[in-house]
């Protein structure tokens, strides 16, 4: 699972870029709608639009990982500060019923399910509507980890999927 988030440079726009890069390599790739948000964590910044993608795939998790952080610099994401504005995020937030950990030479680490998975409405939500029955290893049912979040900001956007 792949959660997409944007707030510059027409977000929308942005998600459906990476969606279209995701899907040379990851062809069943299926997106939730997209929803808008309050940034979390770094409140002075304009608001986010979300989705959640589904998919199955031959792509081992570090490669998909690869792929994402590939995916981020061909649409113009460069290092900014944490939890700051983006031209987009892509988070791989599970990969099936495994639980994992490593980190890359670079430092940068993968942790599977997605540490802050459980507090953020803007990915469990979308993710709901997808996949309702989904179970995540070391989590509650998706619709218990909602409604613990439930008073977060989130609007479903009019328009259809990607």
């Amino acid at each position: 699972m792949i959660a997409f988030g944007a707030n510059l440079d027409e977000p929308e726009m942005r998600i459906q870029e990476a969606v279209r890069l995701l899907r040379t390599r990851i062809p069943d790739l299926v997106l939730s709608s997209l929803y808008t948000s309050a940034p979390m964590y770094v409140e002075q910044q304009p608001e986010f639009v979300n989705a959640v993608g589904v998919a199955t795939t031959d792509l081992g998790p570090n490669e998909l990982f690869v792929v994402l952080k590939s995916a981020e610099y061909q649409i113009g994401r460069r290092p900014g500060p944490p939890n700051g504005p983006r031209t987009i995020d892509l988070d791989l937030i599970a990969y099936g019923s495994l639980s994992y950990s490593f980190y890359f030479e670079d430092g940068a680490g993968l942790l599977i399910p997605h540490p802050r998975l459980g507090e953020r409405r803007f990915v469990l939500e979308p993710l709901q509507e997808i996949a309702p029955e989904l179970i995540i290893p070391g989590h509650p049912s998706l619709s218990v980890m909602v409604e613990k979040v439930r008073g977060q900001e989130l609007r479903k956007m009019a328009h259809a999927r990607i």
